[in-house]
């Protein structure tokens, strides 16, 4: 699992949401350019927010050799 905790999951929600409106929502007045701009810095800063996927594997593997498999 990528999230420890609920909380964890609440706050980087908020953040790409908070990120998606300032970058993704207020590109209605913007040209193509400046709107193809956007997107890439929305993409690259919520994907900063998201968690390495080798690291979420290596220790839901971990958590699973360890004997604490649930089910």
């Amino acid at each position: 699992m990528f999230y420890e905790t609920c909380k964890e999951l609440d706050i980087t929600v908020e953040n790409i949401m908070v990120i998606y409106h300032r970058l993704i929502g207020a590109m209605k007045n913007l040209g193509p350019k400046e709107r193809f701009n956007s997107w890439k810095e929305a993409v690259k800063a919520i994907s900063a927010e998201l968690p390495d996927p080798r690291k979420a594997s290596f220790n839901h593997m971990a958590h699973h050799s360890n004997g604490d498999e649930q089910g």
